[in-house]
């Protein structure tokens, strides 16, 4: 599994999961400031996980008639 963190996800929460080998890029570092908009089409340009607190994800895709970026049918 490959994640992306969003920016309210703490450092010391990213740092924990690479230091455990995981594949986790953060919006706080690369592209701080960005929209949900945009973050939603970098996770599913690269097929992460979105790690959030933000409760508005599930109301943009379903505005969007769209999948979470790595769902499966079935899973």
């Amino acid at each position: 599994m490959i994640f992306l963190s969003n920016e309210n996800i703490p450092a010391s929460s990213v740092k924990l999961l690479r230091d455990k080998g995981f594949d986790i890029v953060s919006v706080s570092e690369i592209s701080p400031g960005i929209n949900d908009e945009q973050v939603l089409a970098w996770a599913k340009k690269e097929q992460r996980i979105i790690l959030t607190f933000d409760k508005n994800y599930g109301h943009l895709l379903y505005k969007r008639r769209s999948q979470s970026p790595c769902s499966q049918p079935g899973s």
